[in-house]
């Protein structure tokens, strides 16, 4: 309804059937507290309040020099992961040919760095570098070609007769190579959190056979495994979780639920510790001003594009009228429940922003480049 106020609008929204249900921590899933989401928004248009956004964190400690790429590859790949790897690789032998295979964790190295040379010596087939004609000395002189095809062949990373079958509870997608994954998850999760954080979805290229394979017109690499991230300023990925479509979160309930989108945010930021000043952003499939209102109790300011139809009712210049006016014109409501501000700007198109912290008093002009013909 629309209050005496002139620029005072709130807008009512059905009650959700999750809004009462408890938060999951990081670590164990148990509920540590109740988290209301906020499904009333009032509306005017004034500037959001300025908020303390002093950074709470531990100075950033990057792990010890790595002096050349094969110790930054060890870093992640490191004995550990390559002796269950082994493992798992002469189990599945035993288990499908009842034959051992007797790999070791120096021949699965050999193994390997024959897989990465394949990926960089091109030719019409793998084989090739074996047979007398087009011999590669540096691949074949160090393993037989029967030996890499029959080690290739029983390669395994998990236990199969563990695995859950479709429809069973508990099945993974991504179960036969779920070890690897958590194993590299936790590297990544060593290194010591910066300030600002992106949350984004990546593209792995791959062209083969796989229920996991997606295709984004829009991205560079249009085919491939999608996977969302969450990296810092320097670039360095700090989490990931790969998309499997219906399965992606597991049987994790995420309270309270926010849609896929914002459960993946909600994910992905679980490890950190709040009201450490955290500074969040990611665009307009993952924002929600319910997931901004969220993410402000938490103590993790935020920043995002908005899809318009997650309006909530915010009274903003129509479109006709912006265009009347000159590029960069803007205008803002904030929301008087939560202080989220939505600021919508005329560019070559309509751009919706939202924010817990970003106020629209820091503003300047820019040059910019345009497409010719």
């Amino acid at each position: 309804m629309i209050s005496k106020f002139t620029d005072d609008y709130s807008v009512e929204t059905p009650p959700s059937s999750h809004q009462q249900q408890p938060e999951p921590t990081a670590s164990t899933g148990k509920s540590k507290k109740k988290l209301k989401v906020q499904e009333k928004f009032g509306w005017r248009k004034v500037e959001i309040e300025k908020v303390d956004l002093s950074w709470k964190g531990e100075p950033r400690q990057v792990p010890g020099i790595l002096e050349t790429p094969l110790k930054y590859f060890q870093k992640f790949f490191d004995d550990e992961l390559l002796e269950l790897i082994v493992e798992q690789s002469n189990l599945f032998a035993l288990q499908t040919e009842g034959c051992n295979l007797c790999l070791t964790v120096e021949e699965l190295k050999v193994f390997m760095s024959i897989i990465l040379l394949l990926g960089v010596i091109k030719v019409r087939y793998y084989r090739m570098h074996w047979e007398a004609a087009t011999r590669y000395p540096q691949i074949s002189d160090k393993m037989g070609r029967q030996r890499f095809d029959k080690i290739k062949r029983f390669l395994h990373f998990n236990d199969n007769s563990k695995a859950k079958k479709p429809g069973e509870q508990g099945f993974d997608k991504l179960y036969k190579i779920r070890p690897v994954l958590g194993h590299i998850r936790s590297k990544f999760l060593e290194v010591t959190p910066e300030e600002h954080h992106s949350i984004d979805e990546q593209m792995i290229p791959f062209k083969g056979r796989s229920s996991l394979r997606q295709y984004m017109s829009k991205k560079p690499t249009k085919w491939g495994i999608k996977v969302f991230t969450r990296a810092g300023v320097s670039g360095f990925v700090h989490d990931f979780e790969v998309y499997q479509g219906k399965g992606t979160l597991g049987e994790d309930d995420i309270e309270p639920d926010l849609g896929v989108g914002g459960n993946i945010v909600l994910r992905l930021i679980s490890i950190l510790p709040e009201k450490m000043n955290y500074k969040i952003y990611f665009n307009n499939w993952f924002s929600s001003l319910k997931l901004m209102s969220l993410l402000k109790i938490k103590g993790f300011p935020c920043i995002g594009t908005l899809n318009k139809a997650r309006l909530k009712g915010c009274p903003l210049l129509t479109d006709g009228e912006m265009k009347k006016r000159e590029r960069g014109t803007s205008d803002y409501r904030t929301d008087i429940h939560s202080g989220v501000i939505v600021v919508k700007w005329l560019d070559n198109n309509m751009v919706y922003l939202a924010s817990t912290y970003a106020g629209i008093n820091t503003t300047g002009y820019v040059q910019t480049l345009e497409r010719q013909g």
